[in-house]
């Protein structure tokens, strides 16, 4: 029993949870509970190991919802928390992501306002009068498709989408007979 007394101490140390909010958690008063820790009383065995359940739970929780903090003044939310990761209606995801390099897309806008859209399987352009229905592609690849537009007699532009969007990074992905249109210049 003094196996979970230590062990509770250590981990009420190591969460900075108030002894107070363990002792409600584990249905023990909190004037019995804080003679136990100090080793001037026992708890029943049932009530330790009902403690570093508690103990444990906390652990759980606080390494699941990390970075974010808790509030241990929240008994009841701590809880209901620890009731639902028990069982299984509590699911925790906190999700940190490195800062993106997202690459700058580009829309091709010709000399009429229409956006490339893409080739039909004759080759034909087709292309759409809404910005965002338009192929986004990165911005080498914009450079590259205004000369095959340039060399197949068309005017056009490149527009950078401020929206987010993952961009074609190949001529490839859009224009299938590129090798043979740069080619030919």
């Amino acid at each position: 029993m003094n196996d979970f007394k230590n062990i509770v101490s250590q981990k009420l140390n190591k969460l900075g949870t108030p002894a107070s909010t363990i002792a409600s958690l584990s249905d023990v008063s909190g004037g019995r509970f804080s003679n136990w820790l100090n080793g001037v009383s026992s708890l029943p065995h049932d009530k330790a190991q009902q403690t570093y359940g508690v103990v444990t739970d906390l652990e759980r929780l606080v390494d699941l919802a990390a970075p974010l903090p808790l509030d241990f003044s929240k008994v009841n939310a701590l809880r209901r928390c620890i009731e639902g990761l028990r069982d299984g209606t509590l699911k925790i995801l906190v999700q940190k992501n490195e800062p993106s390099t997202q690459e700058k897309a580009f829309a091709i806008q010709f000399a009429n306002g229409n956006f490339f859209h893409s080739q039909d399987p004759d080759g034909q352009i087709l292309h759409t009068i809404n910005f965002l229905q338009g192929a986004m592609v990165s911005e080498s690849v914009a450079a590259e498709l205004i000369k095959i537009f340039e060399h197949l007699g068309h005017r056009a532009k490149a527009v950078e989408n401020k929206f987010t969007c993952d961009p074609s990074c190949e001529v490839e992905q859009v224009w299938r007979s590129a090798a043979v249109e740069v080619s030919a210049r």
